[in-house]
C-alpha cells in the first residue's frame, strides 16, 4: 500500500471514530428534558448509586460545579438552578464579599463546607473516579456541602477507547451521567 492509500484509510478511520460522538459538547436537554445518547434520541442512564429524596428548594438556587468548563456549562444548561458557577467565580464571591476568614480556602471538602456555611447554601457537583474488578468507573456526583454527604450518585463504567471504536463520548459516558442527575433532580 503506498503512502497516499495509508494517509487516505488513516483518515477515514480517525473521521468515522469522531462521527460515533463528541467529547465536551454541552447540550440542551431534548423536548423530553433529557440528553440524547442515540441515534433515535433515546435517553440512556447511567447505573444510580445513591439518589436520596431531599428537599432541592435549598439548593435551587445556586449549583457548584468543580469540574471542566464543559461540565460547568452542561449544568447550566439543564436549566435547573438558579446560577451555576465555578470554584474560580466562588472564590471571587467569597473575597467581594468580605467573608475570606471564615472560609480561606476552597480546595478540600471542609473549605466546601465553610463556603455553604458563611456564603450561600447550594449543591455541589463533582466527579470521582474508582477502580472495582479490574474495571474503571466515573461518577458523577452531587454532594450537600453542608453535611459532607453524597445525595447523589452515578456511575458509568469507562471502556478503554483504544480497544473499542466509540472510546469516552458525550454520547457514551457523560450525558448517561447527567440523564441519571436529571432524572433525580425530576424525582425531587
Amino acid at each position: 500500500m503506498n503512502a497516499w492509500a495509508r494517509f487516505a484509510l488513516i483518515a477515514a478511520l480517525a473521521s468515522s471514530l469522531t462521527a460515533c460522538g463528541t467529547k465536551g459538547q454541552a447540550i440542551k436537554p431534548d423536548s423530553n428534558g433529557y440528553l440524547p445518547t442515540g441515534a433515535q434520541g433515546e435517553a440512556a442512564r447511567a447505573r444510580t448509586v445513591v439518589a436520596e429524596r431531599i428537599d432541592t428548594h435549598d439548593f435551587k438556587g445556586l449549583a457548584l460545579v468543580t469540574a471542566t468548563d464543559s461540565t460547568v456549562t452542561q449544568v447550566r444548561n439543564l436549566g435547573y438552578f438558579g446560577e451555576t458557577i465555578d470554584l474560580k467565580e466562588l472564590q471571587r464571591r467569597i473575597v467581594e464579599k468580605g467573608i475570606q476568614d471564615k472560609v480561606p480556602a476552597v480546595n478540600d471538602r471542609i473549605g466546601i463546607n465553610n463556603a455553604a456555611r458563611y456564603y450561600q447554601k447550594f449543591l455541589w457537583i463533582h466527579y470521582d473516579s474508582e477502580k472495582r474488578d479490574g474495571k474503571s468507573f466515573v461518577k458523577l456526583i452531587g454532594t450537600d456541602p453542608m453535611t459532607l454527604r453524597d445525595v447523589f450518585v452515578a456511575e458509568r463504567e469507562l471502556v478503554n477507547p483504544i480497544l473499542t471504536w466509540n472510546g469516552y463520548t458525550d454520547q457514551n459516558t457523560w450525558y448517561p451521567l447527567f440523564n441519571s442527575f436529571i432524572e433525580w433532580l425530576k424525582s425531587n
